[in-house]
């Protein structure tokens, strides 16, 4: 019999969450169930002396005083702002790219430590445990929210590759009132992407997205770039017959992209 330490149990919900198809695909809610108990066991981990210790730090008998302006740099922080910090410097990192070990950079916690002395930044572990996952679980249901809300979805698939020669892919939606929710972001570098292969991905992101409700009935149209093998993925997709509802169309701004191309740089890519 094998034990797992429990110290790896939030690495196997991360292994569900993010990389294992298999158990999502049968079970579509088993990614939002697993990220939940993700927060459980991250709240688990908090040492209750020390939420007790900083809740009397902030307690109101001590911030009646009226604070002059030079304290009120390095005012306690409460904790619903310290939270609110922290997924702002989660954001701040993730949209530029910058690895989470800055936050142990000391030039970086030095800066920290002169803007307020009080905040604290998570270090690289509770950042990727906690925050992201908190995180990660807020989209989830505001997604899941707006997705409950549509009347009509417009299905888009996108793929390029970035400045690590990765070649990603981006499956979203449209909602009637033009709200953006992307499903799956997918690195797919190490497969060959025929039409067949792209069909049998979109099929599982349309399936993991089926949480409460069947998210193809809402489906009206699937718009692709303008290549062979999007075109290809377009007619498969609607010959199946669940698909059969589903208008087809090609990116209009993606042939206003090659068009502007040919007329820079004269040469044809079309």
């Amino acid at each position: 019999m094998v034990l797992l330490s429990y110290a790896k149990i939030p690495m196997m919900y991360n292994h569900i969450v993010n990389q294992c198809d298999v158990v999502v695909t049968q079970n579509p809610s088993a990614r939002f169930d697993t990220i939940t108990k993700l927060t459980e066991i991250d709240q688990q981990y908090q040492s209750p002396k020390s939420a007790k210790r900083f809740a009397q730090m902030y307690d109101s008998s001590s911030t009646k005083k009226q604070m002059k302006m030079d304290q009120y740099g390095s005012r306690v922080i409460p904790p619903n702002e310290k939270l609110d910090i922290d997924r702002t410097l989660l954001k701040a990192l993730i949209m530029n790219g910058v690895p989470f070990q800055l936050v142990t950079n000391s030039f970086f916690l030095d800066l920290i430590q002169k803007l307020n002395s009080s905040y604290c930044p998570p270090d690289k572990m509770k950042l990727t445990r906690q925050t992201l996952t908190n995180e990660l679980l807020y989209v989830e249901k505001k997604n899941d929210s707006i997705l409950t809300e549509a009347s009509y979805l417009t299905l888009n698939l996108d793929g390029w590759t970035d400045q690590s020669h990765r070649s990603l892919y981006e499956f979203s939606v449209i909602t009637e009132n033009r709200r953006a929710v992307v499903l799956a972001l997918v690195d797919l570098s190490a497969y060959k992407h025929n039409a067949e292969f792209l069909l049998q991905r979109l099929e599982v992101v349309l399936h993991t997205a089926s949480t409460t409700f069947n998210i193809t009935e809402k489906i009206v149209a699937i718009v692709t770039d303008n290549p062979d093998v999007m075109e290809k993925l377009r007619n498969l997709f609607i010959a199946k017959p669940a698909y059969r509802h589903i208008l087809e169309f090609r990116c209009f701004a993606h042939a206003i992209n090659l068009i502007a191309e040919v007329i820079q740089y004269g040469a044809s890519v079309f």
